[in-house]
């Protein structure tokens, strides 16, 4: 059997993995840093990776009934729509972490101590 999956199908398992990942209390207490970027991660590639997959199904689903043409004519407006759709939604949330989480280097802080 071949399994056939598109990029963005895979890059919304990976959004998947990072979103149950992130219920994981542990890991906002050992490390917040990890937690912030995964997060933005999330957020970040979420809206491609979803626009991606609805347009490609989008395609399978109305190339019979729309023909061909139509559909490669619509295609390109699908996914702009829903990628600006996801960006507004989803890219520009505010995190829902601690906004007092400093993910610069540990150096940094150090120099900053010393000041």
């Amino acid at each position: 059997a071949t399994v056939d999956h598109t990029l963005g199908e895979i890059l919304v398992l990976v959004c998947t993995a990072c979103w149950i990942i992130l219920q994981c209390r542990w890991l906002h207490k050992e490390s917040p840093k990890y937690a912030v970027t995964m997060e933005r991660l999330l957020h970040g590639m979420l809206p491609p990776a979803a626009a991606a997959t609805f347009t490609d199904h989008t395609t399978y689903l109305l190339r019979d009934s729309l023909g061909l043409d139509v559909v490669a004519t619509l295609a390109p407006f699908t996914f702009a729509i829903t990628m600006a759709a996801g960006m507004t939604w989803v890219g520009s949330c505010p995190s829902s972490y601690n906004q007092n989480v400093d993910t610069s280097s540990t150096d940094a802080k150090d120099r900053r101590r010393n000041i």
